[in-house]
């Protein structure tokens, strides 16, 4: 409804298989927070599962910081899955009032198949999305993909992969999907040591950038990453930007956080190579400024 905030709800598997990562994970959440904050008008409820029966979700929030600090005080405890519980609240929550998204990140899958389809059929009628990242390798998790093919497709999204060999499998499942848009997110990666970094924005800008629809990133990492030699006084804008994407492929290029008319203003800009397309834009009070 005009005039409301949009919902997203951020789940998490936090059982022990997921400990190794877990710093990694938390890092890349903390700049997706801040782009949210970035981005404005969203209010994001963080779930997380661990142990045997433990299934907590947060209050609504809209702030970067706080987000990430909810992320910090998580530790990863010894337990199953339990995806159903998240589908579970999430249908609850967007029955009381409406969800834009659900985003899940786990690393296995180990409840039955059928019940989950069940669950996330019924989402689909309350026409809630789920997005679903798998981390690692898991044979039933790889299974459950493959029921998820018997349900309808309407777009990819591809975020933060971990490693070029995960963007290489990726790009296999978006050219079996070729007639769907592929939407391609680029996280902040500046925590990340230069080697691993540089190889995986090689292997993103060399498989998925070609079949990618549309290329989001906030304004300054994407600058760093397709114009790193960039001279010119002025910063580049989503056009430039755009240019870049797309002469690797990618015909449209949403930039946030852009420098808006005062410091009070960010802009997020869709542009093509001939132009910018769409502008959106946000006050945002300099506590969260710095945040983002």
């Amino acid at each position: 409804q005009a005039g409301q905030r949009g919902r997203l709800i951020f789940a998490l598997d936090a059982t022990m298989s997921r400990q190794p990562v877990w710093d990694t994970a938390c890092r890349l959440q903390a700049d997706m927070f801040g782009e949210t904050a970035a981005i404005g008008g969203l209010d994001v409820q963080l779930v997380y599962y661990r142990g045997l029966i433990e299934c907590r979700a947060s209050r609504w929030v809209s702030d970067a910081r706080e987000l990430g600090g909810l992320m910090e005080k998580i530790d990863c405890r010894g337990g199953h899955t339990q995806i159903g519980r998240i589908l579970a609240h999430a249908r609850h929550e967007t029955e009381k009032r409406k969800v834009q998204a659900l985003v899940f990140v786990g690393d296995a899958m180990e409840e039955p198949i059928d019940d989950l389809c069940a669950a996330a059929g019924s989402l689909g009628l309350l026409g809630l999305p789920v997005f679903a990242f798998q981390e690692g390798h898991d044979a039933v998790a790889e299974q459950a993909r493959q029921v998820l093919e018997d349900v309808p497709v309407h777009v990819i999204k591809i975020g933060f992969a971990g490693s070029p060999e995960n963007l290489s499998t990726i790009a296999e499942i978006c050219a079996d999907y070729a007639d769907l848009p592929v939407v391609a997110y680029m996280p902040g990666l500046s925590w990340w040591d230069e080697e691993p970094m540089e190889d995986y924005l090689d292997a993103f800008r060399g498989l998925v950038l070609p079949q990618a629809t549309v290329l989001v990133g906030e304004h300054h990492q994407l600058w760093r990453w397709l114009l790193p030699d960039w001279s010119a006084d002025k910063a580049p804008s989503a056009r430039d930007i755009a240019r870049a994407a797309g002469e690797a492929g990618t015909p449209y290029t949403l930039v946030t956080g852009l420098p808006g008319p005062s410091e009070q203003h960010l802009e997020n800009q869709l542009a093509s190579p001939q132009g910018v397309l769409v502008i959106s834009a946000t006050i945002v009070s300099k506590s969260s400024l710095s945040a983002a």
